[in-house]
C-alpha cells in the first residue's frame, strides 16, 4: 500500500499541486473519479465541450468580468474547443458578432422541479438576487448539453454550482471577493463585507473543483482561504484592437479611464484630485488631466467640475483616439484586487504608463515597463520628467507595447486554462 501511495502521490500532485493526493482515492472509491476519468479519456485536449455561465453579458463591455470571460472564450474556440455561453438575459447582436465562434444560448426558467438548493446556496442566492427558476433552468441545460466542464463566471454564479454535484465545475472568480473588500478600507463597513464574502467562499467552495483568478495575489489569498485547486490566468489584451492610432499628441496631457461606478476607479480619481494634482500643477501650471469614463456619482461629478486643468469626457463611443492624444497614461489606483485591464490596454496602445504599486497585480514578466509612484512627489517627478523628455516617453512606451505583446496574449491564458481543465477532468 505504501508503494502504491508513493507512486500515485507525485502523479496527482503533478496534475494539480493544490489537490490533496488522498482526494484521488476518495473520488475513485465513490465512483466520481472514475466517471471523470472516462470523460477525460474520451476527449482530446483540443476537443473539450465547455459551458460558461454568466448571468449577463453586457455590451458595450465595461466590466472586467466581461473582458476576461469573453476574450478567454474566444481564445478557447480558436484552440479547437467547443464553447457555449449561457446567460439569463438575451445577448445583443453586437456582442454576438464579437463573440464569433462562441455558441450563445439563453437560460429558460424552470419552476417545476424536485431539485433544491442547499442551505448556504439558498441563503446566498437571496444575497445576490438570483432567480432560482433560472438556476434550475441552468441545471436542466447542463443535463441536456452534457458539457465536459461548466465554468461559472463572477461571484454571483457560485450558488448554481451546488446543483451540479456530478459535473466537473470551475469558478472563474477573477478577483478574490474577500481581498477586494479588504482593499477598499479597514472600516466596519468594509470588514463586515469581507467577512460576508469569506463566509460565502468557505461555505460553497466545495461545490467547484477549481478556481480561476487573475493575479498571483488573488491566487495566494484564495488558496489560503480554501486550500483547493486555484489557477492564476493572467489576463490578455487584444493588441490588434488596442493599437497606436497615430494621432497627434497634446502637450502636457495625461489620461485615466474607467467605469466610475466601480469603487476602485472612483477612489483613484479622488486620490488624484486631492493628493497628486495640486503638486503637479505647482510645477506644471499648463498640465491637463483627462478622465474618460461613465456612470459617475453626483458627488464625484461635482468634485471633478471646476478643477483647473481637469476635463471629463463621458461615455465616449471609442476611447482609443482620446487616449492616444494624451502623452501619458496615469493609473492612481489605491484599492481593488485582480488585474487592471486598463494598464494592459495602455501598454498595447504604446503609452508610457505612470501608476501606483497596486497596478502591478496580475502582470506577468520579470521587468515591468512602468513608472511606479508611491508618493505624491513621485508622481510629480515622473510626470514632469516624461513631459519634458520626449525620448524617455517613446522609450517607455515602446517597452510597454513589446512587453504586453509577449506576456499578455489571450492564447497564453487559454493554454493555462487548458491545463487547469485537465486537472479537473482527471481523477
Amino acid at each position: 500500500m505504501s508503494a502504491l501511495w508513493e507512486t500515485a502521490s507525485p502523479l496527482v500532485a503533478g496534475v494539480c499541486p493544490d489537490r490533496p493526493p488522498m482526494r484521488w482515492f476518495v473520488e475513485v472509491a465513490w465512483g466520481k473519479g472514475a466517471a471523470r476519468h472516462d470523460r477525460f479519456c474520451a476527449k482530446d485536449i483540443g476537443d473539450m465541450r465547455l459551458l460558461f455561465f454568466k448571468r449577463n453579458f453586457e455590451w458595450p463591455i465595461r466590466a472586467g468580468a466581461t473582458v476576461h470571460s469573453g476574450n478567454l472564450m474566444r481564445a478557447l474556440v480558436s484552440r479547437g474547443h467547443e464553447v457555449q455561453l449561457w446567460t439569463e438575459k438575451p445577448v445583443g447582436d453586437d456582442a454576438l458578432h464579437w463573440l464569433g465562434g462562441v455558441e450563445v444560448k439563453h437560460v429558460v426558467a424552470v419552476s417545476d422541479t424536485v431539485a433544491r438548493l442547499g442551505w448556504w446556496a439558498n441563503r446566498f442566492s437571496d444575497f445576490w438576487g438570483n432567480d432560482r427558476s433560472m438556476l434550475f433552468g441552468l441545471q436542466k441545460a447542463v443535463q441536456d448539453e452534457r458539457p465536459d466542464v461548466v465554468i461559472f463566471v463572477g461571484p454571483d454564479t457560485l450558488p448554481a454550482a451546488s446543483l451540479l454535484p456530478s459535473t466537473p465545475t470551475v469558478w472563474y472568480s477573477a478577483d478574490d471577493p474577500v481581498l477586494h473588500q479588504l482593499s477598499l478600507g479597514k472600516g466596519w463597513r468594509e470588514l463586515r463585507a469581507a467577512f460576508r464574502m469569506a463566509l460565502y467562499e468557505l461555505s460553497l467552495h466545495r461545490v467547484v473543483d477549481a478556481t480561476w483568478v487573475v493575479s498571483e495575489q488573488d491566487r495566494r489569498w484564495s488558496k489560503m482561504l480554501r486550500g483547493r485547486c486555484v489557477a492564476w490566468l493572467p489576463n490578455g489584451v487584444d493588441t490588434q484592437y488596442f493599437t497606436p492610432q497615430g494621432t497627434p499628441q497634446v502637450a502636457k496631457t495625461c489620461v485615466f479611464w474607467g467605469n466610475l461606478a466601480f469603487r476602485p476607479n472612483e477612489d483613484a480619481v479622488r486620490y488624484w484630485l486631492d493628493d497628486i494634482w495640486p503638486g503637479v500643477l505647482a510645477v506644471e501650471p499648463d498640465a491637463r488631466f483627462w478622465i474618460c469614463g461613465c456612470n459617475p456619482s453626483n458627488l464625484l461629478r461635482a468634485r471633478i467640475a471646476g478643477v483647473r486643468g481637469v476635463e471629463f469626457f463621458e461615455d465616449l463611443p471609442d476611447l482609443r483616439p482620446k487616449v492616444c492624444e494624451a502623452e501619458i497614461a496615469v493609473f492612481p489606483l489605491i484599492s481593488g484586487a485582480g488585474v487592471k485591464n486598463k494598464v494592459l490596454e495602455a501598454a498595447a496602445m504604446r503609452k508610457p504608463i505612470v501608476c501606483t504599486p497596486r497596478c502591478r497585480f496580475g502582470l506577468a514578466g520579470k521587468s515591468l515597463p512602468l513608472a511606479v509612484c508611491r508618493t505624491a512627489a513621485d508622481w510629480r517627478d515622473h510626470l514632469t520628467r516624461l513631459w519634458n523628455n520626449p525620448n524617455d516617453r517613446v522609450a517607455l512606451a515602446t517597452l510597454a507595447r513589446n512587453w504586453v505583446q509577449e506576456e499578455h496574449q489571450w492564447s497564453n491564458s487559454a493554454a493555462i486554462a487548458e491545463r487547469s481543465l485537465m486537472s479537473v477532468l482527471r481523477p
